[in-house]
């Protein structure tokens, strides 16, 4: 008889499976059981650090063979984006829960290769971290509540310059930050990466988008490869959303932005008023404008929202959830990051329920229904 401790795999020893192997360390009956890494300097620094008993290279070898009884009741998934949608397949023929980084499945076609009742089945989380800050949790609840009225306006931004200011280190050296310049191994470079978040937090405040256009650029790095590698994903993309609920949303993504460092702002318009986020000044308050008093306030949010590893525990445990970034979102999220980037090579607006329809069929119509199921609690902005 197996005991009652949650059995997790990491994959990917970086920053982000250090940021999540420290959250699970103080997280009640949850262990690390295996890890993953395609270095095995970093994976056995990585073993050492938060004593894993075993690591691997192949991440293959974490999952169990057909009928074999798992090792494990969940993967946690911090790789590089090309590796998304074949963890996520192997996960789900598996039957073992995962949380994963946006975006989910990489590339857009493997979800072809599922039914929906295989999604309808499987336990996931994706790794939406922006919903967690508490300024933008209690916006949120104050949106729902009705505080702003209707929505008609959102503006998001996300400004970093790490290519440009190297904040987290030269690229040309390191590894974690070079990869996301290439598209054989990102996807979409900053409209995948940036793009996912503020797209996500789009149809979290505002319901959900019928058409979106794009354009993106990318800048001249003194050369077109590094290391035999083409330097060939985007760096800054603007996109623009037509919401169901007649509301446009400007979204703004750039890893160029020279001087900025992680320069999230959020701007949400409705009949009433504004609320402005910045979490790089304060993650725990938000400014509100209401018209009726003409001035602007400080408001404090002492809400600690749960953290998405706090969810995919209690989903592998069975315990009740609500309102956690799973299955749902992460469709419709790609669907919308993959429109955006045909949206930019067309040069035209894209209908997203068109473009679902035509490249997902059944499993789209699904999602939407599941989408239709739950406009009702959007109270604040439908």
């Amino acid at each position: 008889m197996r005991s009652n401790t949650t059995r997790i795999a990491l994959i990917g020893c970086g920053n982000m499976g250090n940021y999540y192997a420290y959250n699970l360390s103080k997280i009640k009956d949850v262990t690390i059981v295996g890890c993953c890494d395609p270095s095995e300097t970093k994976l056995n620094r990585f073993c050492e650090k938060w004593n894993i008993p075993s690591g691997t290279t192949d991440w293959k070898s974490l999952i169990p063979d057909e009928g074999k009884q798992s090792k494990i009741d969940g993967i946690i998934n911090c790789s590089v984006d090309k590796l998304h949608g074949e963890i996520f397949k192997s996960c789900t023929e598996s039957g073992i829960a995962l949380l994963t980084e946006k975006p989910f499945a990489v590339p857009f076609e493997i979800l072809n290769t599922f039914s929906p009742e295989d999604f309808a089945a499987q336990k996931l989380v994706i790794n939406f971290s922006k919903r967690s800050i508490p300024a933008i949790a209690a916006a949120r609840q104050a949106v729902d509540e009705n505080c702003l009225g209707k929505i008609h306006r959102m503006e998001l931004h996300y400004r970093q310059g790490w290519v440009l200011n190297h904040d987290y280190g030269d690229w040309h050296e390191t590894s974690a930050w070079f990869w996301r310049l290439t598209e054989e191994y990102s996807s979409h470079g900053v409209l995948g990466d940036l793009g996912s978040h503020l797209f996500d937090l789009a149809s979290y405040f505002c319901g959900y988008a019928e058409t979106v256009s794009c354009s993106m650029n990318r800048i001249n790095k003194g050369s077109n490869e590094l290391k035999g590698t083409q330097l060939d994903s985007m760096d800054d993309a603007q996109s623009l959303l037509e919401m169901q609920n007649g509301a446009n949303v400007l979204i703004n993504t750039s890893r160029t932005a020279a001087g900025e460092k992680d320069g999230l702002e959020i701007l949400i318009c409705g009949e009433k008023g504004s609320i402005r986020i910045t979490p790089e000044k304060s993650n725990d308050s938000y400014k509100l404008f209401l018209i009726e008093t003409g001035e602007w306030k400080t408001i404090p949010c002492p809400l600690i929202p749960r953290k998405n590893f706090d969810s995919f525990i209690a989903l592998i445990r069975n315990e009740e959830l609500s309102d956690f970034p799973g299955i749902r979102d992460s469709i419709y999220n790609h669907v919308m990051i993959e429109a955006a980037a045909a949206s930019a090579e067309e040069g035209s607006r894209i209908d997203l329920n068109a473009f679902g329809e035509k490249n997902l069929g059944e499993i789209w119509r699904k999602t939407i229904a599941l989408i239709t199921a739950v406009q009702d609690n959007l109270k604040g902005v439908l």
